[in-house]
């Protein structure tokens, strides 16, 4: 069978059967994706429970008034998932989503860290006010602050001017004096280059 579109399908063959005959819905067989076969074996243990057709609804509507009275686009994709980031019907809290206002929440007794992977999404936005940045790490993991020998200008020599360009010894020498040249502020210090020390500190701390 198809779902969504001619290139998105499971076929039976890649489905676990679940015999729902018991249950109060109208099929009396559904199933998943084999891949989730822990999933049905919980299902199967009472440990677990399927919800179908469940969508965002600001207010009970029928089908000849729901274009007039709801503001989301009830039958797109794209439009409930981006509800669901937000559950937050009447933008009471407009620009945040869900996971980023619990964060919120957590922060005022506990620390608090999110990362996302390549960028933030929706769900994980909470009150810019409090502070709570969102990590984003590319899918491809992080890069390594220093590689070794493919430094540039540290002499004639593959490694022969870089502190801790060494085979042995890698990067710890130019790591430990950056982070020492990026810890020094003075009272001239601007704005930007502390924010810009800080950065690059807290970079490597939550990096390594």
């Amino acid at each position: 069978k198809l779902y969504r579109g001619s290139g998105n399908y499971v076929t039976s063959t890649k489905m676990d059967k679940i015999d729902a005959t018991t249950s109060e819905q109208p099929c009396t067989h559904f199933g998943v994706n084999d891949e989730l076969n822990h999933l049905a074996d919980m299902y199967n243990e009472g440990d677990a429970a399927f919800f179908a057709n469940i969508g965002h609804l600001q207010k009970v509507v029928n089908r000849y008034n729901f274009q007039a009275e709801t503001s989301a686009q009830l039958f797109s994709h794209h439009s409930m998932k981006e509800e669901m980031f937000k559950v937050d019907a009447f933008r009471s809290r407009s620009g945040t989503g869900v996971l980023g206002r619990m964060a919120d929440v957590f922060s005022f007794s506990m620390a608090v860290g999110q990362t996302a992977l390549d960028k933030s999404p929706t769900i994980l936005k909470g009150d810019p006010s409090l502070a709570n940045p969102v990590k984003v790490v590319k899918t491809s993991g992080l890069d390594p602050f220093y590689h070794g020998r493919d430094i540039l200008a540290c002499g004639a020599e593959p490694n022969s001017a870089c502190p801790g360009g060494s085979e042995h010894s890698k990067r710890p020498v130019l790591l430990e004096k950056m982070q020492d040249l990026n810890a020094k502020t003075q009272a001239t210090s601007s704005l930007q280059a502390e924010f810009w020390s800080q950065s690059f500190i807290d970079a490597i701390a939550e990096t390594e």
